[in-house]
This record gives C-alpha cells, sequence and structure tokens, in this order.
C-alpha cells in the first residue's frame, strides 16, 4: 500500500507532496517476508530510476496532461514491461488469500 505523504521541509504544496509512504500488510498477508520485501524494494528504486528524468510542470494546469501521458508511456517501455513481469511473476508465487478477494 502506498500513499502520498509530505515530507520535513516539504518543497511543494501538500496537495502535491514530495514523499511516499509505504506499508507492508499486502505484503505479510500474502505470505511474503524479508526475502520478498528486499526484491519489492528494488524494483521500487528500479521504477523510481526510469522516472528520474521526468519533471512534474510547475504550471498546475499542465500537471493532469502529463501525468496521463506519462502513464500511456511506461508501459510501453522495455524497462517497464520487464520489471511488470518480474512483479506478476513474484505474485503468482504468493496469491491473494482467498478471504481477502
Amino acid at each position: 500500500t502506498a500513499n502520498k505523504n509530505t515530507i520535513p521541509d516539504e518543497p511543494s504544496s501538500p496537495f502535491y507532496p514530495s514523499g511516499i509512504r509505504l506499508g507492508t500488510p499486502s505484503i505479510t498477508t500474502r505470505g511474503m517476508k524479508e526475502r520478498e520485501m528486499k526484491v519489492v524494494a528494488l524494483w521500487i528504486a528500479k521504477a523510481m530510476n526510469m522516472v528520474e528524468a521526468e519533471k512534474l510542470p510547475m504550471e498546475k494546469g499542465e500537471r493532469k496532461a502529463y501525468l496521463a501521458a506519462l502513464k500511456k508511456r511506461l508501459p510501453t517501455l522495455p524497462e517497464f514491461k520487464k520489471l511488470r513481469k518480474e512483479v506478476q511473476h513474484l505474485c503468482a508465487k504468493f496469491p491473494i488469500p482467498e478471504s481477502f478477494v
């Protein structure tokens, strides 16, 4: 589970925070342990590296269109496709328990 959060000395508006908060219940509920969490952390770092050069427009009015275009463009990148397959492979090994579906 992830959500946007402000960070100390936040440079941006609280409506566009610079930080994220990560929760682990959805991982532990599937039965994943420390080993898998390290893999997930590496994936998060890879994803961040993929978008590192992206710059959110300063003008509020331009942000929605920019993010929509980014969401369409990212899945077409070969490194994104590879990462997606890795995630799907791990999740297949740790399905969501029936009681949560």
